[in-house]
């Protein structure tokens, strides 16, 4: 798991 595509899938979900 890396933290860029945790953030990459929040920032995502924040500009549905």
């Amino acid at each position: 798991i890396s933290f860029s595509g945790f953030l990459c899938c929040i920032f995502s979900v924040f500009t549905v």
